[in-house]
């Protein structure tokens, strides 16, 4: 990338590190306890990915910045966005995920 580009804008867009996919057919024939389990490894295993990548990150910033004249990270405006965007997934509520969990999202 440094060969053909000074500047690097550093946006950090989306990373879907962290979901886990099943069909709900499987999962609803699995036991509470076995439900438990998955969830818990998941859970393991998307913080060690998480981690991985932020390492992994780092490294290659590391590295354009030895090479590029600016490595620029955008001013962060998350209330803005989050405004711009309130009420806009309220009709999935209950839909696309389960009841509640946009709320507990927003709470984080």
């Amino acid at each position: 990338m440094f060969e053909v580009q000074k500047f690097y804008m550093k946006t950090d867009y989306i990373r879907d590190i962290e979901t886990f996919y099943m069909s709900p057919s499987f999962y609803d024939s699995l036991s509470e306890a076995d439900r438990q389990i998955l969830l818990d490894a998941s859970e393991e295993a998307g913080e060690l990915v998480t981690q991985l990548t932020v390492e992994q990150l780092d490294t290659a910033y590391d590295k354009l910045a030895e090479h590029i004249t600016v490595v620029t990270e955008p001013e962060m405006r998350l209330g803005e966005i989050r405004a711009a965007l309130e009420g806009v997934f309220d009709d999935w509520e209950g839909v696309k995920w389960p009841a509640g969990l946009l709320e507990k999202i927003r709470n984080m």
